[in-house]
């Protein structure tokens, strides 16, 4: 579902497009709405989504457990800034992030927010919103998971898997 946002002269202000996500083995959802199933390599970096300022990978780790694939880590770029998460660690531009709210700086603007908790991470910019959670699975197994969603009026020439 699209849903439009109009202005009082009946002009469209904005779209907003259905969320895309990534969990588990992954599974993954389009922002078209499509389902599928992704069989990647151990240790592969897959592109998920690029757009002029964004971009947004993923490098799968083998479970020791059942031997599927899972997202092990996520790598970001945000305008000039470098975004890395896995399940221990965030970090920000090679700088380790602790809990709290950082700005992603852009010159003298700001090209988004990082917010950081225990087991989530939240990345919002004019383009994308990004929600990051950790799961913990049998015998110690963690990955992550992701949802994510667009605002048409920013987004200039997606591309990637999702």
């Amino acid at each position: 579902v699209v849903t439009l946002i109009w202005d009082p002269n009946m002009a469209i202000i904005e779209v907003c497009f259905p969320g895309a996500e990534g969990k588990n083995d992954p599974h993954f959802t389009g922002f078209d709405g499509s389902s599928y199933d992704f069989k990647g390599s151990p240790n592969a970096v897959f592109n998920l989504i690029t757009d002029t300022n964004f971009q947004l990978n993923t490098m799968l780790i083998k479970s020791p457990v059942d031997g599927r694939t899972y997202m092990g880590s996520l790598g970001l770029r945000v305008g000039a800034n470098r975004v890395y998460v896995d399940p221990q660690r965030v970090s920000l531009n090679g700088e380790l992030l602790s809990e709290g709210d950082y700005a992603l700086p852009d010159g003298d603007a700001n090209a988004g927010v990082i917010f950081v908790s225990t087991d989530s991470v939240s990345i919002h910019t004019d383009a994308y919103n990004l929600e990051i959670s950790t799961v913990h699975w049998k015998r110690n197994m963690t990955h992550l998971n992701f949802q994510s969603s667009v605002n048409s009026r920013f987004i200039t020439d997606p591309h990637g898997i999702l």
